[in-house]
Order: structure tokens, then sequence, then C-alpha cells
């Protein structure tokens, strides 16, 4: 195996100067960090990370806690997307600033969580990354002077997070129905003790009122019973309330993707076919349910993989300007969504619909 004086031996140059171009040093010409490099690949060296440590203060690790592969699939209704999407991310700056990212999965419990720093910092890293399940807030951590990121969940307004913009995206939902012709709009949601549940029902409340329609809470309607209720049991109810109205929606927002595949076979059971009939909506854009439905189902993004990117952007410029958290005012940062159009609204008429005020 070769070391670092075969390197040096073959690119013609002192072990000082293969160390600097190892460790991205200033001061080495290009034509020489060419020629050094070339030999690397070429004898196919791997620079020993302890050494490295010793002799820089810079590890180029970066840190990461998730429960992704831990709480896999456990709970649907709060975790939206698999988090994967934000690791990848995150991993993709990473790689472009030639850092490597240290994984821990572990469950989502405040001690482990601890733990989990504590072996990061052993290991020098240079910034940790706190993936959550689902978008709630958490306690603030000690973790001394390394650079740390929340994602998909806050603290307080001084802890750095990023979160999905959840009443934006719900906003975003009223809009294109309106865009389509729909002014009986029906709303079956999470329940509200969920962050996403309480702003998701706080855009399509404010967005129905921005465009002077009236607001009728009877096509306001939870289609679970709580924060640890998975089963949608509230669903049938929900949907039997809005269709028995006296003046029913034509189209429906669900609190999210998976609530909406659920749906459409009760739809079709009380004889509606979607979107001829009825036209329905989800939220998260998880592909797998969105994309396999039938008909395949009109959604609301969730940025999970933008919030992982923001985050890594955001924690890398740290490193490079320590005063660069400073520059925000207030954490979360909030990233927005986007609707994604597939079969499963219908276009009513071609109308426009002026907002009586700017939310």
């Amino acid at each position: 195996m070769a070391d670092i004086h075969d390197v040096a031996k073959l690119a013609g140059v002192s072990i000082k100067t293969v160390s600097r171009v190892i460790n991205h040093e200033q001061g080495v010409r290009e034509i020489t960090r060419a020629r050094v490099q070339k030999a690397i690949d070429k004898l196919q060296y791997t620079p020993h990370i302890g050494a490295r440590l010793m002799r820089s203060s810079k590890s180029n690790l970066i840190g990461l806690i998730s429960s992704t592969i831990s709480t896999v699939s456990r709970d649907p209704v709060k975790s939206g997307l698999s988090s994967i999407h934000i690791v990848s991310g995150i991993q993709q700056y990473c790689r472009k600033a030639n850092k490597t990212l240290l994984i821990i999965d572990t469950e989502p419990d405040e001690e482990d969580i601890k733990s989990s720093i504590d072996i990061f910092r052993s290991h020098q890293v240079e910034g940790i990354f706190h993936i959550l399940n689902y978008h709630h807030q958490v306690s603030p951590l000690q973790y001394s002077d390394t650079p740390f990121w929340i994602v998909n969940g806050y603290s307080n307004s001084q802890t750095a997070a990023v979160v999905p913009d959840d009443y934006h995206g719900q906003k975003l939902a009223v809009e294109y129905l309106l865009q389509q012709g729909h002014t009986r709009i029906g709303y079956i949601g999470l329940s509200t003790s969920i962050e996403a549940g309480k702003l998701r029902l706080k855009g399509f409340q404010e967005t129905i009122q921005q465009y002077d329609l009236p607001y009728d809470l009877m096509l306001t309607e939870l289609g679970i019973k709580n924060a640890s209720d998975n089963s949608f049991s509230l669903l049938h109810e929900a949907l039997d309330k809005l269709l028995k109205h006296a003046s029913p929606p034509t189209a429906i927002c669900f609190g999210n993707d998976e609530m909406a595949l659920q749906a459409i076979p009760i739809l079709e059971k009380r004889g509606l076919n979607i979107p001829d009939d009825i036209s329905i909506m989800g939220y998260d854009n998880d592909f797998a349910t969105a994309a396999a439905a039938r008909p395949k189902l009109t959604t609301v993004s969730l940025p999970y993989q933008r919030m992982g990117q923001i985050a890594a952007e955001n924690l890398l410029r740290q490193l490079q300007d320590p005063d660069a958290e400073s520059k925000f005012e207030d954490y979360p940062i909030k990233v927005k969504g986007e609707v994604v159009v597939r079969e499963s609204v219908r276009a009513l008429s071609s109308i426009k619909i002026a907002s009586k005020k700017i939310i």
C-alpha cells in the first residue's frame, strides 16, 4: 500500500508539499498541485484521517443525527416524506465542499441525541445536523461552539433551523383549486396538535377569507383524532359531513397524501368519480403514494431536499465565516413547496378570482 513518501517520490516533490496539497493549503502552484494529485490517483493513496487531524484544526467531517432508519414508516401521519430526502440534500453540498458526512441513526430521544452529539464532538466534527422526523419544536441543546442546525423542526429563535412552510403550501393548494374554477372547497386535515396540521388549517382558512369566499366551518373537518392516531379514524365521518352538506364541495384538500389515498375508495363507494364528480388534493408529494394513486394525485410538495440543501449551504458558510449565522434575524428559515399537478383535479372553468388583501 502506497504511503506519502511514495507519492512525494513519484511527483518529484517534498513530503511537506504533498501534505499541503492533501490539506488544501494555499501557496502551492497549480501545476505542482496537479502533479501531486496525479501521483495520488495513480498510487490510489488514501491519507490517514487521524494523521490529518493532528496536523490540521479542520477535520472535514460533518455529523448528522437522524431517525430515518430507526423509525421509518412507524407513523405516516407525522412523518410525511422520509427524511432520507433531507439527507440527500445535505450530502450534495457536503460532497461539493469535500466534507465527509458521518451519520448516526438513533431513536428521537433527547438523551440519545445528546449522546450522539458527544460522539461527534469526540471525532472533532466541524458541524452537526439534527434531522427531525416531523415538523415540531424541540428543547434547546447544549453543543459547545460547534455549528448546529435542526432540519424539519425548530427550537427557539436563536437556534439555527429550517422548516417547511406548511402555511404557504396550503395557500398554494387553495389558490390552485380556485384557478381551476372551484369555489366550494372542503378541507379534511391532520390534528391541530401537530404543527403541520395547525399551520395547514390556518393557511386554508385565511386563503379562503383572502379571496372573499364564504368560509363555512361545515366544510372543515379533521381526518384523525389526535397526534398519536395514525389510522385516519375520522375520515369516513368527515367525508360524510362534507358530502351531505346542503352545498357540498366540488374539491377537497386532504391533510396529507396518505389520507387522500385512503379517501379515494371511500368516495368511489359513494358513487363519486375522481375527478369528474369531485376533485381531491393531497399534501407532501410522497411520490410512492401520489403516483400510485388512481387517478394520480395532485398535491403540494414538502421541500425536503431543498431544506437539506439550505441547511448545508448555511452551515458550510458558517465554517468559512463564523459571523454568517448572525445575518439571519430569526429562526426557523421557512422553505416553500409547490403544487405538483397530476390527474386528481378537474378544471370546472377558467376564471380569475381577485384577492381582497395580501397575506
